[in-house]
């Protein structure tokens, strides 16, 4: 059987290519950010094609430096108390600049969010009456990238199979309740 490229894929998805101006106008910005997506897009679609090794290590690499910052910064966040806990949700804030640059993007963010759930699902924090839902605010240049994640069942967050969607399509979403 051959490895499956769906990580290295993901990881050169949304890898950062060079650094842009330190001000640029909002039109720049935008432009940048819709031929950085697409040049995402070619590199992990190149990755699963079996003719370009390189390209598939490279991934690796990428999915196992995120992998490190996602615990990284998720460890930062638990010892330092970041995660401030509502009556009806969870949050967190991450400055830009530095390590965190990486969470600017969705799909890392969305990594980060599913391993808190799993680490304090695993310890029994955020389970039963403490369920809460879990937004993450990424600070970006002039923005914010916010991500909200359910915390409906004990699987919620991470189990993406097609039984549990299912069964989770089933069940009332509460999240919106959160800020009503």
């Amino acid at each position: 059987p051959s490895p499956d490229p769906a990580p290295a894929a993901g990881a050169l998805l949304e890898e950062p290519q060079g650094h842009a101006s330190s001000h640029p106008s909002e039109e720049d910005q935008a432009q940048a950010s819709r031929q950085a997506f697409v040049a995402g897009f070619w590199r992990a679609y190149d990755a699963t094609l079996p003719d370009d090794c390189d390209l598939v290590l490279r991934g690796v690499r990428a999915a196992v430096r995120l992998q490190k910052a996602v615990v990284s910064l998720a460890v930062t966040l638990v010892e330092k108390r970041d995660i401030t806990t509502l009556k009806t949700f969870r949050y967190c804030y991450l400055n830009a600049g530095g390590a965190n640059d990486v969470f600017t993007q969705p799909l890392a963010l969305r990594k980060l969010a599913v391993f808190l759930f799993g680490v304090h699902r695993h310890n029994g924090k955020w389970t039963g009456d403490k369920r809460r839902p879990l937004v993450i605010l990424a600070e970006r240049q002039d923005t914010f990238l916010v991500l909200g994640v359910n915390a409906q069942g004990d699987n919620a967050a991470e189990d993406t199979t097609a039984a549990a969607a299912a069964a989770h399509a089933r069940k009332k979403n509460r999240f919106g309740v959160a800020f009503r």
